[in-house]
């Protein structure tokens, strides 16, 4: 299992006050929490990201490391930490380049997407 998950399930775990608040706050069985922490169980994109939210971390981002972590050890997920670490490059290009985020995020949002999905295709 993917430290950075694991790190995040405990700090949402204590953002929400147990693991038992924290299943009901993002819909899931309470068990699922545990089994995902020790890495039996796959944390779902979806989860992952429902935690980030409540952490007020980027939803998005913790989505993909969620299905990096389901694949890692494997080519797909050695594509997949390679499309995310482009991702995060990207983002710091736009960030350092003063342009406005209006006219580049559709544009950035379009080719977030196409990588993603090439990523999972492959």
């Amino acid at each position: 299992m993917n430290q950075n998950i694991v790190e995040l399930i405990d700090r949402a775990s204590k953002a929400a006050g147990s693991d038992n608040k924290l299943a009901q706050l993002i819909d899931a069985h309470q068990p699922h929490i545990g089994q995902w922490r020790k890495g039996t169980r796959s944390c779902s994109p979806a989860d992952a990201a429902l935690m980030a939210e409540l952490l007020g971390l980027n939803a998005d981002e913790w989505a993909l490391r969620a299905v990096v972590a389901k694949h890692e050890g494997t080519p797909k997920g050695d594509k997949l930490k390679r499309a995310l670490k482009a991702l995060a490059a990207t983002g710091a290009v736009v960030l350092s380049s003063g342009a406005s985020a209006a006219t580049l995020g559709a544009k950035v949002a379009a080719w977030t997407i196409e990588v993603y999905l090439r990523c999972i295709l492959c």
